[in-house]
């Protein structure tokens, strides 16, 4: 099989036997081949024997027991980017942010302020008890002091306190109690 291979005008009269070429090219990559099978081949075999020579039997594992082989690293190591991401993100959004609202953002996200305030939202500042107390405190007060002043007596500011935490505790109550409900129903 002989092809006219055409460059250009001046190459127009040459043929060129491209047949020996493609043979040529065809035998070195099944040879390539066949190299690349006989690698792999002792690649898996290699393999297969590190896998059973490190394998372990379910009778040397009681039941409920971890691999010896855990460690903690991979926690360390996932710990360590989420810490970055987190540290390359506030840095991107203080970037955009005024001056003071920056230096009030570096305050707020301290660590050590973060961990009170994860803790305080967790328990003492949650808004149904506050809304629970700023309510029986308005209302309650708004009472006592309508009463103290028809029926003349003394009002004492501490009763204001005591109303907030009464009704603190009856908003967290509630709460609670809806969640309750709310898990049976579902």
């Amino acid at each position: 099989m002989t092809e006219q291979l055409k460059s250009g005008p001046e190459s127009a009269g040459e043929t060129m036997d491209l047949s020996a070429e493609t043979k040529r090219l065809s035998l070195e990559r099944a040879e390539n081949l066949k190299a690349a099978e006989n690698n792999e081949t002792a690649s898996v075999e290699t393999l297969s024997v590190a896998a059973k020579e490190k394998a372990v039997s379910g009778a040397e594992h009681s039941r409920g027991e971890a691999p010896k082989d855990t460690s903690k690293t991979q926690y360390g190591v996932q710990k360590d980017l989420k810490d970055e991401a987190y540290a390359n993100t506030m840095r991107r959004v203080r970037g955009q942010l005024k001056p003071t609202d920056r230096v009030a953002s570096k305050w707020l996200h301290n660590s050590k302020v973060e961990a009170v305030s994860v803790v305080a939202a967790q328990t003492v500042a949650r808004p149904s008890g506050l809304l629970g107390g700023g309510l029986v405190a308005l209302i309650g007060s708004s009472i006592v002091l309508f009463m103290a002043s028809r029926y003349g007596f003394n009002y004492n500011f501490g009763m204001f306190l005591i109303l907030f935490v009464i009704g603190f505790a009856l908003g967290t109550i509630v709460e609670f109690a809806g969640r309750l409900l709310h898990r049976n129903r579902a």
